[in-house]
């Protein structure tokens, strides 16, 4: 998905923050850039906090440009080198799954509501994506623990048949 948006968006840096359910943030889960990636992984940010976590707390996209109100995302900090970007929750059925950023370091890069628009169906394909990773690992427990407890049945009649 960010190497995707990473070449269909020609920027610099991407990154796909999801929800942690038990800490009630976002997380870094997957990233590209210039910045150190094992770094930029290790990020969390509060829901409400940041730009990000508007976007979260508010559920609505948004396109940045050079200059940013600070003010209207509590916990922002600015950063000199990137010019255009653009941040969109990933949603699915009406349920907050993560936050989708891009952002361009090019000078003459702006980008418009189209750009938007497309970026929104990366993040409601992530969203699947995510949903669907989440539901094979729980088949896979779940196929795991029965598989266990047939063995544990299995077990325990041949030892009252023997």
């Amino acid at each position: 998905i960010i190497t995707a948006c990473r070449e269909t968006f020609e920027c610099q840096q991407v990154s796909l923050m999801l929800v942690d359910r038990e800490r009630g943030d976002l997380e870094v889960r997957a990233a590209t850039g210039p910045a150190k990636v094992e770094e930029v992984r290790a990020q969390r940010v509060g829901i409400g906090e940041g730009i990000s976590g508007w976007v979260a707390r508010e559920r609505k996209p948004v396109i940045l440009g050079k200059s940013v109100d600070p003010s209207r995302y509590p916990g922002f900090k600015p950063r000199g080198d990137v010019s255009s970007a653009m941040v969109v929750p990933i949603m699915v059925r009406d349920e907050l799954v993560g936050v989708l950023n891009v952002g361009s370091r090019a000078g003459g890069r702006e980008y418009k509501e189209e750009d938007l628009q497309a970026l929104m169906v990366f993040a409601e394909n992530a969203g699947i994506t995510c949903r669907h990773a989440e539901q094979t690992n729980w088949m896979r427990q779940t196929i795991q623990r029965l598989d266990a407890a047939l063995q544990e049945r299995e077990n325990q009649t041949r030892r009252m048949t023997a």
